[in-house]
């Protein structure tokens, strides 16, 4: 059994006879009194507050009675005392235990994390993390580099803790200042239940209590008091000093590419504002304007916008993004003439072919265009030395952002010149013309043979 630092062990198990149970911790008699139910059910709750942290044996023994101190037998019995090898003597004989079972105990641990480093004035910022071993709630301190001086800010909060976890935004007044350094002290306290940053040590001084930092105490003689006081001898609560920025709000953009009409545009950028925060894109050339987006914040402080192009014309867009409280980033893109499909693929069925076969090869083609189209494939090509051509065709219509492999065949002559050929792809938009437009190539050449 694992059982997670708490501050008390639940102990249970049934008894088919006798009337109590005597309890050893790693060979240890812990009590020798627990009362069994008369439906054979006993429990004992155990203190885990003198146990160290590791793996641990518990031993449990049948007695008929509880074993007063005067008629205990060489003290095998006595609370505190070890248990010898051959057991401990129970009524009249000596008894290993009757069951037992192990406990793994694990020191407190806390992580901590603050939502953004660097998050814009006024704006939201919370402390989050997990504690093992916390009884209700972590403790929390919050303060800037003049700490309890006259200029300075200095906050206490506690965060309450629900299935080991915690999440807690911080007053307004923790980001109400820009350009300072700004620190939260976050602290669980230890196995004991105490601690001496909130005076519940007996002598220790309650730093929840704010004027108990002297006026004239910077953020670093604060944290140096925390720190002191969390690691004095016989202390065990974990800590973790975390730090974040109050800036001036911001909006940028991200460099933007030229994109094709009928392609999604895409924009990005990044802001300090908080997580969750809109951004509204817009994107205008003259009279002419695209819908405008709306983007949420992520955790990392970036931003994503798609804009649809389809049916506008080419130019020049200016790009805003605005936060909607006045803080906002422009930039511009060019909308081009882009090609209405795109050759994806371009394979062959065989690298080598005799003379009289059919060439079998494969194009991807994707449509881009927002109307469907017709289009054909020409696969063509020649002898390396010779120049002897090959070529063959195929036709298709794909509707708007289909994708699909198109055969093409070509007819290798029973007399064409044996050796390596190189095949290129191309695709022409029969809707663009009365010949077809060519509009894509595939990038790189195949090679095949004929022998």
């Amino acid at each position: 059994m694992y059982i997670q630092v708490v501050y008390d062990v639940k102990i249970t198990g049934t008894a088919t006879s006798g009337d109590y149970v005597i309890i050893a911790v790693d060979d240890v008699i812990w009590t020798q009194n627990v009362n069994i139910n008369q439906d054979g059910a006993w429990e004992y709750i155990l203190d885990s507050g003198p146990i160290v942290p590791g793996s641990h044996t518990i031993k449990a023994w049948i007695s008929p009675t509880t074993i007063p101190e005067a008629t205990r037998t060489g003290g095998t019995v006595d609370s505190g005392d070890e248990v010898p090898d051959d057991g401990i003597m129970v009524g009249s004989e000596y008894k290993t235990a009757d069951a037992s079972t192990s406990i793994m105990l694990q020191s407190p641990t806390l992580t901590a994390s603050v939502s953004r480093y660097a998050i814009a004035k006024d704006d939201n910022i919370n402390v989050s993390g997990t504690a093992t071993g916390a009884q209700t709630n972590v403790l929390v301190w919050i303060f800037n580099s003049e700490g309890a001086g006259t200029d300075g800010m200095l906050l206490y909060d506690t965060v309450s803790v629900s299935n080991e976890a915690f999440d807690k935004k911080l007053a307004s007044t923790a980001t109400s200042k820009t350009g300072t350094y700004n620190r939260i002290f976050v602290l669980s306290k230890g196995r004991d239940g105490a601690s001496r940053c909130d005076g519940s040590v007996e002598g220790a001084t309650d730093y929840t209590n704010l004027t108990n930092f002297a006026s004239q105490e910077n953020g670093s003689q604060i944290l140096s008091i925390l720190e002191d006081e969390a690691t004095k001898v016989g202390s065990d609560d974990p800590y973790i000093v975390l730090a974040y920025m109050v800036e001036t709000p911001y909006v940028s953009l991200d460099t933007l590419t030229d994109t094709p009409v009928g392609a999604n545009l895409t924009v990005t950028g990044t802001t300090n504002r908080q997580t969750g925060t809109t951004i509204v894109v817009t994107a205008a050339s003259g009279s002419t304007s695209l819908t405008p987006a709306v983007a949420a914040v992520q955790l990392d402080g970036t931003f994503e916008a798609v804009m649809n192009t389809t049916g506008k014309p080419v130019g020049v867009y200016n790009i805003t993004a605005d936060d909607l409280i006045g803080n906002n980033a422009t930039a511009t893109v060019n909308l081009i003439t882009g090609n209405s499909a795109n050759i994806t693929s371009f394979t062959s069925q065989s690298a080598s072919y005799g003379q009289g076969d059919i060439l079998n090869c494969t194009a991807g083609l994707y449509n881009k265009y927002n109307t469907s189209r017709w289009f054909v494939i020409v696969v063509s090509g020649t002898h390396s030395t010779t120049g002897y051509p090959l070529v063959g065709g195929a036709t298709v219509k794909l509707s708007p952002g289909e994708s699909m492999d198109i055969p093409v065949m070509l007819s290798v002559s029973p007399g064409a010149d044996t050796g390596n050929y190189l095949l290129y792809a191309d695709v022409y938009d029969l809707d663009g013309g009365t010949l077809g437009d060519k509009v894509s190539s595939y990038n790189t050449s195949m090679e095949v043979s004929v022998n």
